[in-house]
């Protein structure tokens, strides 16, 4: 694979077989604010439009190789975005495994609707990240099977070169989780706001995070 050269803590030149760069879809504006949408279609704001293009703008100097998406329509106007910066792309490749997680009973719910009408719900699935999903949606640990197994494809088939996945929050936490070896339970230390990107390189297979949640600015252009 084609890869980027470094230098290791002992000043060994080691090759990066592939930059991977995660990008959170732009800001959203769900019909009622402050309720959980998860894997349902809202529409993007101004704003989070505005979001979307500053982080394609932001990768345009990167040669990307390959480009995922959610199929959700927020993750695909950040994807076409992207791909409309890129000379070797034309469009993003799909994948199902990094939609939203699924809420379940709870989408289009507030934390407070949720405990009236399901008391104790919310702290349930607190206390079992792994495997509570007594509200018809995912646990986390669910989803994180689902995005891994995506991600797992994409590596099996081998981009050559650097890569990038426009998905959502919960999608690219776990996946910078995964690299770093964290629990489900720290998820939530992870600051991934909406528009950001964070960067993994692989090297010899094994990953190492570069950057969590750098967010550019809506005034950057290529060349800056």
């Amino acid at each position: 694979m084609a890869g980027l050269e470094y230098h290791d803590k002992i000043g060994n030149t080691r090759t990066s077989l592939m930059d991977l760069y995660l990008i959170r879809h732009g800001e959203v504006t769900p019909p009622r604010p402050g309720t959980f949408y998860g894997g349902q279609e809202v529409p993007l704001s101004s704003k989070g439009q505005a979001e979307a293009r500053a982080a394609a703008d932001f990768l345009a100097g990167v040669p990307l190789q390959a480009l995922y998406c959610s199929p959700l329509q927020r993750a695909r106007f950040g994807a076409a975005a992207v791909a409309q910066r890129q000379s070797q792309l034309h469009q993003a490749e799909v994948r199902n495994g990094f939609r939203e997680i699924d809420r379940g009973l709870w989408v289009a719910k507030t934390p407070a609707e949720i405990e009236t009408l399901y008391p104790g719900q919310l702290q349930a699935h607190q206390r079992d990240l792994e495997y509570w999903n007594e509200h018809g949606g995912e646990s986390m640990g669910q989803l994180r099977t689902r995005v891994l197994a995506a991600w797992k494809e994409i590596m099996a088939s081998g981009p050559k070169g650097p890569a990038a996945i426009v998905s959502h929050l919960w999608p690219t936490r776990l996946l910078v989780a995964q690299a770093l070896r964290w629990p489900l339970n720290r998820l939530e230390e992870l600051k991934i706001g909406t528009g950001s990107i964070s960067k993994i390189s692989y090297i010899s297979s094994r990953p190492k995070v570069r950057w969590v949640g750098l967010k550019p600015s809506l005034d950057f252009h290529p060349g800056q």
